[in-house]
Parts: C-alpha cells; sequence; structure tokens
C-alpha cells in the first residue's frame, strides 16, 4: 500500500516549450549561464512553471515530468497536497528508506525543505518539497550517478528552483475540485519500465484526510482530518464521530505472526472473534469480532520483518453503526504505508536469480539398470507414467537399483546411509559400475574433468561393495541425473500384503528429485545457501514435492488408497515420533502435508507439483520465502491434523 489514499491516474498536459535567454542577473547560488539557452516547461493543470536547459531531453511520465542533462536527472512532480500537509510530506518524503539524507535546509520563498544526500545505489541526490496555500505541494528532485559531477548539476539544479513560478496556480483557491479527477492522455502512456520507475505518491481523494506518520517504524496512513488524536503510553488513540481507531506498535518479530495471530484473536477473555482473513499488502489477518461489553471490533496485524507486527483496532459501542465505521478502518487500511524491507526476501531473492544456462541438455532419457528379483520391465512402465506427467523434461537419468540385506550398523559413509549386508556379487558390483563409468563418460561436464570422475567412480563402488542403503539423486550435470537405490528386504518381500507398493513409492519419489529441474541451478543455489537451515524452504519443498508426487501416482497406478489421506496421516505420525518442526526427521511428510496447506489456502496449484513446473525456475526460494504469511502458516501448521470417522483432516482454523 502506498501512503495516502489511492493514487488517481494523473498525466500532464506540457504546453509548447519556448526557448528564452535567462537575464544576465542571475539567481543566487546560480551558475553564470549567459550562453546557455533556456525553455519553459509549464504544468497545464496547475500553470506552475519552470525552466530547464532547452539541450535537456523532457520525456513526459504518467505522474511527472523528467528532464535528461549532460550530468544528471531532475524530475518534476504536482502532488496536488494540499500545502497545510508540507512538514508530514516533508517527514515522510525524506526519510524513505531508499535515501541516505545527509543535511536539510529551510526554504523562504516558496516556503519547503530541500535535502541532500544520496539513494541506496550511490547515486548522488537532492530533494525538494516545496509549495504555497494555492499550489499546494511540489516535489523536484536532482540526480546524478555515483561518479557524475553532482556539484555541477546542483547549480542547474538550483536555476531550476529559482524560476518555479506559481503565480498562476489556483489548485486550491476554490476554482478547482478537492476531488481532482485527471483524463487519462494515452499519448504520453509511460512502458512498463516508466512505471516501474516512477515516484509513489499518493493523492488525497479529498481535503478531509490528513497523513498520521511514526517516526520508530515509518509507518504511514490517512485518516479523516477531523477524528481526533490521542498519544497514550502505548498505544495511539484516533477518536471519530462513530467509533475509535487505535494503533500499537509491538516488538514481536513477523516470523512470530501465526502464533500471535492465534494468541491475539482467540486466546482473550475479552474477544470473541466471529471471522477472520488473510491480508497480502502488508502481509497479516483482520479478524472482526464483538468486545465481552457488547462492543464491536475489528483487529487486524500487519507489518513486515522490519517493522515487526503492528496492531490495529477498530471499536464502536454496540448501538453505533459499525458498519460504517468498518468503511473509514478500512480506508485507513487501504492508505498503509510500511517502509521497504531491505532484507525482503522475496523481492531480494527475484532480484538475484538468474536462471543458469545449460549449454547441452543431452538426451532426455531414464535408463534403468537393475540387479534386484524385481521386474525391471515393470520399473520402466512406472518411470514412463511419471514422466508422462512432466510439463517438459530436461535430464538424461541413469537410475541404478541393487539389493542389500539385514541392518548391520548405523551410518559409516559420507552420506547419511546405513549399513546393510552385502548381498551382491563382486561380479554384480562390476557390472553396475561398468554401467555408471559408461553413462558418467558421456555427461558432459565430466568429460574435462578426471579428477572428479575418479572421485564419483571410487564412492560409488565403495558404496556397492561395503552395503549402504543408498537413497539419493545425484545431480551429476545441470541436466545428468544418477539415481542410487539399495533395496532393504522390506520393500523386496512378497509376502507382505502391500508389495510393491513400498518400492514403487521409493522408486517413484527418487525419480522425482531427477525430474526437478532446477537442483543444479548455481543461482538458485546460491540463494539457498546464503539462508540458514531453517530459514530457507528448499528442504520441506523439495522433499514434500517429492512425497506429494509419488503419493499421487503410486495411487492412480494402484488404485490402493487416497493420497491426501495417507500424506495427512503420514505426517500426523511424523509429528507423534519426531516432534512438530518442519525440518526434523522424515522432512518429506511433513514437507507434503504443509504443501496441502498451500493448496487448501489457495495460495499453491496442486498442478504445479504433479507436472514438476513447482521445480523449474527457484519458486522455492523466490516465490515461498518466509515474508508470506501462508507459508509462515503452513510450516507452522503441518502437524494440526486430526481423524475424522476414518479420514484425516487438518484441524479447525489451520486453514483460516
Amino acid at each position: 500500500m502506498s501512503p495516502g489514499v489511492a493514487v488517481e491516474e494523473s498525466t500532464k498536459s506540457l504546453e509548447p516549450t519556448k526557448s528564452i535567454d535567462i537575464p544576465t542577473q542571475t539567481p543566487k547560488n546560480a551558475i553564470d549561464s549567459d550562453e546557455i539557452n533556456y525553455a519553459i516547461y509549464t504544468d497545464s493543470k496547475s500553470k506552475i512553471s519552470i525552466i530547464y536547459p532547452e539541450n535537456w531531453q523532457q520525456i513526459p511520465r504518467e505522474n511527472y515530468v523528467e528532464f535528461h542533462g549532460p550530468n544528471g536527472d531532475v524530475i518534476f512532480e504536482v502532488l496536488y497536497v494540499h500545502f497545510h500537509e508540507l512538514d508530514q510530506w516533508a517527514n515522510q518524503y525524506l526519510s524513505e528508506s531508499n535515501y541516505k539524507e545527509e543535511s536539510r535546509e529551510t526554504l523562504q520563498s516558496p516556503l519547503g525543505y530541500m535535502s541532500i544526500g544520496s539513494l541506496r545505489d550511490g547515486a548522488k541526490h537532492a530533494r525538494v518539497i516545496i509549495g504555497n496555500e494555492k499550489a499546494g505541494l511540489i516535489l523536484l528532485e536532482a540526480t546524478t550517478g555515483p561518479e557524475d559531477e553532482f556539484e555541477e548539476h546542483l547549480e542547474q539544479f538550483q536555476i531550476i528552483l529559482d524560476s518555479l513560478n506559481l503565480k498562476n496556480a489556483s489548485l486550491f483557491d476554490g476554482s478547482n475540485n478537492d476531488n481532482t479527477e485527471h483524463t487519462k492522455d494515452d499519448s504520453n502512456e509511460p512502458n512498463e519500465e516508466d512505471t516501474e520507475s516512477a515516484l509513489t505518491k499518493t493523492i488525497p481523494e479529498d481535503s478531509d484526510t490528513t497523513i498520521y506518520t511514526d517516526s520508530k517504524t515509518g509507518l504511514s496512513f490517512s485518516y479523516p482530518a477531523n477524528w481526533t488524536l490521542f498519544q497514550h503510553e502505548h498505544d495511539i488513540e484516533f477518536q471519530g464521530p462513530i467509533g475509535a481507531v487505535t494503533i500499537m506498535i509491538t516488538d514481536v518479530p513477523m516470523r512470530e505472526l501465526e502464533q500471535f495471530a492465534q494468541d491475539f484473536f482467540t486466546e482473550s477473555d475479552e474477544y470473541k472473534e466471529e471471522s477472520r482473513n488473510a491480508l497480502d499488502e502488508p502481509s497479516g489477518y483482520i479478524s472482526i469480532g464483538n468486545l465481552r461489553d457488547g462492543a464491536q471490533q475489528a483487529r487486524v496485524i500487519i507489518g513486515n520483518e522490519q517493522t515487526d507486527i503492528i496492531i490495529f483496532e477498530a471499536t464502536t459501542g454496540p448501538e453505533d453503526d459499525f458498519e460504517e465505521h468498518l468503511k473509514q478502518f478500512q480506508n485507513i487500511l487501504n492508505s498503509i504505508s510500511l517502509l521497504e524491507v531491505d532484507s525482503d526476501e522475496s523481492q531480494a531473492q527475484q532480484q538475484d536469480y538468474s536462471p543458469t544456462p545449460i549449454p547441452n541438455y543431452g538426451p532426455s532419457a531414464i535408463t534403468i539398470v537393475n540387479t534386484s528379483e524385481f521386474s525391471t520391465d515393470i520399473m520402466q512402465e512406472w518411470a514412463s507414467y511419471s514422466e508422462a506427467k512432466m510439463a517438459n523434461r530436461r535430464a538424461d537419468i541413469l537410475m541404478v537399483l541393487w539389493p542389500v540385506g539385514e541392518f548391520v550398523k548405523e551410518g559409516g559413509f559420507s552420506h547419511p546411509f546405513e549399513t546393510m549386508e552385502v548381498v551382491i556379487t563382486p561380479d554384480e558390483i562390476d557390472y553396475l559400475m561398468n554401467e555408471i563409468e559408461t553413462w558418467l563418460s558421456n555427461q558432459p561436464c565430466i568429460l574435462d574433468d578426471p579428477v572428479r570422475y575418479y572421485e564419483e567412480v571410487e564412492m560409488y563402488r565403495d558404496w556397492l561393495t561395503r552395503g549402504a542403503d543408498a537413497s539419493t539423486q545425484i545431480t551429476i550435470c545441470p541436466a545428468s541425473r544418477l539415481v542410487l537405490m539399495g533395496l532393504p528386504p522390506d520393500m523386496r518381500d512378497t509376502n507382505d500384503p502391500r508389495y510393491p507398493i513400498n518400492l514403487q513409492d521409493f522408486f517413484i519419489h527418487e525419480l522425482y528429485h531427477a525430474l526437478q529441474q532446477d537442483l543444479m541451478d548455481e543461482s538458485c543455489r546460491r540463494l539457498e545457501e546464503r539462508l540458514d537451515r531453517e530459514e530457507t524452504n528448499t528442504p520441506w519443498l523439495v522433499e514434500g514435492g517429492a512425497d506429494y508426487f509419488a503419493k499421487h501416482v503410486v495411487s492412480e497406478l494402484t488404485g490402493a488408497f487416497d493420497p491426501i489421506n495417507t500424506i495427512l496421516r503420514n505426517a500426523l505420525n511424523a509429528s507423534r515420533e519426531e516432534g512438530t518442526n518442519i525440518y526434523q526427521g522424515g522432512i518429506d511428510k511433513t514437507g507434503a502435508a504443509a504443501m496441502q496447506i498451500l493448496i487448501e489456502l489457495g495460495k499453491l496449484d496442486q498442478e504445479r507439483i504433479l507436472d514438476g513446473s513447482l521445480f523449474h525456475n527457484c519458486a522455492r526460494e523466490i516465490e515461498y520465502t518466509n515474508d508470506k504469511p501462508y507459508v509462515l502458516q503452513a510450516k507452522n501448521s503441518w502437524y494440526m491434523i486430526e481423524e475424522r470417522n476414518g479420514r484425516f483432516v487438518f484441524s479447525e482454523g489451520v486453514l483460516r
């Protein structure tokens, strides 16, 4: 949300510019401009005008005009905001998170402020907000790159400021309706890049609103000017004719949003909740209910990682018009602006992600080498059925399967495998290794790396000869995947009534990992690695996705069970055995249940899991980040499952 109320679409209509000569007597602080020709720019609606060097390029934007000069840029914008809001706008505008102020001075004619500082990218920057009662507020900005001549550009900017002519302005003298409407001029329609770079400012819908800004958090919003503001010790109250709106700034971090919401909305004896809805911008929740004394109340909790959690409450007496007060409250909520979060995960990850190009995908084949007693042909049918579900295929996959015997001891390998009895013969080991070595020698990223080839071969031979119960997918090259599976006795027990469902599930689970395309995307991996294990969502999404896919495919192939019921039952059992931390224990089970929450909340399309497209472009680190309340909701609620009439379902409140 932007500060103030919603922005009305505004396009400047330009009058023809005229070439003029600057008088010999130059304004104070201006450079000698005898040899510079200037043009006049006039905003046709406000009649406010400035001069600018004629050789500068003039670029109309949607809400402002930009001038490109040899040393930098100047932006000019009429805000259509009353002059009495100068200080509030200045405090907000000059303290925006992308701008670091170094100095500020008060301007006298016209009245306003000039600030000098720098932008986050190192660009040098000057900001001016000035005006008068008739013209309202005007913004001007001057910017140069980090290495450009800022002082010289500032001198030209001073000439433009000194030329500002407000004499003909009449925006707020009664001749214009304060509820300004602007006609869209398609000839000046900005392109997408222009729109993204435009200043985000607000145009009040009427003159009866004012802006409140919290100096500590940067929170700002507009509220009716005739409401009375009361500053209390722990909160701020805005009293209107129907009811009140109260704000409380907490120090509760945004990562605790879900637990805080549960406590705040349901644990208080004073408040009885009737409904709750999630909010997206800013992230949070709105709850409607009643207080014990009969008063009606709406509660909102919002925030981000920079501001922590902020509480809003709107309250009316039992006999007052709550619906009307709620409309005013909604206007306040719609006008909320929070400081940008420097570490905003989703935006930062998006900006830092660039898919790793793969020059040669090679063949998209699935080859199965199997020395177990189970039919390789049937395994090939499972693989073909799974492969056909994919949105597209970009990998050469070798799947190697062999039987292992009874458990010997825990660990013993560099990977998280157990040591089992070796039941394959030396000849079978040689056969499997020959198939692996032949396949490896044809992979493009191995051809020129004999050291890596040797290390890989020796590691796989060690696993085979010492009885590793391997269950892994190894990304050899971006489009070359090796799946190694040591099959324990319980998966090969033909007397088990569920045989071969467990083997089938295991096989399809590991195959799905080989079909997850972005697992060796270096850019995506860097995004993952810069977060702690319990901050990145890759582990439970990658493993949960494989379990989710396997359960659905096995269910389709066998008709033996309901996949969602099985996923939730397994997750409930995992929580009882291993705890409620999604990252502990069987993360494939915990992750699959969390993904089902996202699906039922409408935040994840099930088809993206089943066709593999969820793992094409690093969605796990870009889309599903911890600044999204529904992601935290899924991570913190995956185990809240109960059995009803023989079916497993999420507990009441999980999907609110």
